[in-house]
């Protein structure tokens, strides 16, 4: 069986949101999956939104109301949450991100981007930018699942944000 064949299942997993969907809501705890195949690259992630905004209610304030847009464009937009080799060549293809229904209670973010790489023999890395800019993450739970790599990673504050593609 071609290792294609062996990673569609867990590449439709991974694609169909399903794979954070029943993620746990852990303040300091970043949840990411990476995932490789063919020229497609795939980022998901789940972070509460204390992580993320330093709140997770509903803003009572301007400052906090500036917080959510800048946060809502910032993830609405993709740009920014990793970096690869450039000579892969990859470009931003799909954004998915709903804005969380910031409450009374608890708020997750969530977000799925999809990139076209021209050069994908050429991603060996992946820098996790998006973990620079959030807010008091102690630890981020990493999946990887590429040609030659399925594993899960746990990055803590002081680990590199760098993570090795094969």
């Amino acid at each position: 069986m071609s290792l294609t064949l062996r990673l569609a299942p867990l590449m439709l997993l991974l694609c169909s949101g399903s794979a954070l969907a029943a993620g746990k809501h852990v303040h300091g705890e970043v949840m990411v999956n990476l995932a490789v195949e063919a020229n497609t690259l795939v980022l998901e992630w789940q972070a509460p939104a204390v992580d993320v905004l330093g709140f997770e209610r509903r803003p009572n304030n301007d400052a906090q109301r500036q917080a959510v847009a800048a946060a809502d464009a910032w993830f609405g937009s993709g740009r920014n949450m990793l970096g690869v080799p450039p000579a892969a060549a990859c470009r931003l293809q799909n954004v998915e991100y709903e804005p969380p229904k910031l409450g009374s209670g608890h708020a997750d973010y969530r977000a799925r981007y999809t990139f076209g790489c021209a050069a994908p023999q050429a991603l060996v890395y992946a820098e996790l930018w998006l973990l620079n800019r959030l807010q008091s993450v102690e630890r981020a739970q990493v999946t990887l699942l590429t040609p030659t790599l399925q594993t899960q990673l746990t990055l803590t504050g002081t680990s590199s944000r760098r993570v090795e593609l094969r």
